[in-house]
């Protein structure tokens, strides 16, 4: 049997071809010695060349990872049907209210005759552009909320709370209503941000330069002199209430009365000529003797 210990002999009886002749001893120990060297030599070139490809593996590991663990953007439907809406769309209708629902539950509503739609949306919030009319927002606070809503130059930025704004291109007017919580509106004529909070309406007049924030219900407006070019703000200057206007009917009224009072002088002074002129000739005012 042959000897099976030498490297050699033992890869040909694996191959099925035994050598015909007997190999040499030589030979057979520097194979021997190569298979079963170790090269110090090889082993840094072969690390080296491998860092390369070793980094690119870990970057892709690290990018699907994070993508697997990072929570989806918000989605919405659009309409009482709940249909899928999609970023860019156009949304409003002439006739009805368009309501917008999104995943989070947080819930916008474009009033009829309004034209908004959603420009971007992220796991935080969206961003929702009103191009004309009103719309009402229903915003849920999660702890990392981040809304936005822009109506021309203005810019509404929403954490959690519920409000009404609304814009009119021709005009160039925006209103914010609030129901509840508070928002920071920027843009032109209001200098630094505006805070507006439960219970107030921001009205801003692009046009006129000029603003006003009211307490809902209030009857006395504020109204704010527009930022100058230094960026210095006056104080609000208060608009007296109008003083109430007299009716037509009222003064027809105290026309008629003075008539009528005018009227019974001249009777008392007809009379009293009258009585003058019965006097008998000769008797004096008041006396009862006879004229010499």
């Amino acid at each position: 049997m042959a000897d099976l210990n030498d490297p050699a002999r033992r890869l040909a009886h694996l191959l099925g071809e035994t050598p015909a002749r007997p190999l040499d001893p030589a030979l057979s120990a520097g194979v021997r010695q190569r298979l079963l060297a170790r090269s110090p030599e090889a082993w840094p070139r072969l690390s080296w060349g491998l860092l390369p490809m070793a980094a690119a593996l870990a970057a892709l590991l690290v990018f699907f990872v994070l993508s697997a663990t990072r929570p989806a953007p918000l989605s919405f439907t659009v309409g009482s049907g709940a249909v899928a809406g999609a970023p860019g769309d156009w949304l409003g209708s002439d006739e009805v209210e368009t309501p917008l629902r999104f995943t989070d539950g947080t819930v916008v509503t474009v009033a009829p005759a309004g034209r908004a739609r959603v420009t971007e949306t992220t796991p935080e919030g969206a961003s929702v552009m009103l191009e004309r009319g009103s719309l009402e927002a229903d915003v849920v606070h999660t702890g990392s909320s981040k809304w936005r809503f822009l109506a021309g130059p203005f810019e509404v930025a929403v954490t959690g709370t519920r409000f009404t704004a609304s814009w009119d291109p021709g005009a160039e007017r925006l209103d914010v209503t609030m129901s509840s919580g508070s928002v920071l509106v920027t843009g032109p004529v209001l200098g630094s941000a505006r805070a507006v909070r439960a219970g107030e309406r921001l009205s801003v007049w692009l046009r006129d330069q000029r603003m006003s924030l009211e307490t809902i219900g209030a009857e006395v407006e504020a109204a704010v002199v527009p930022t100058s070019a230094t960026s210095q703000t006056s104080d609000p200057v208060i608009d007296p209430p109008a003083t109430p206007a007299t009716s037509v009917a009222t003064v027809r009224r105290s026309g008629a009365q003075a008539q009528r009072g005018c009227g019974l002088l001249e009777q008392l002074v007809s009379a009293q000529t009258s009585l003058v002129d019965a006097r008998p000739r000769g008797q004096a005012p008041g006396g009862h003797g006879r004229a010499r």
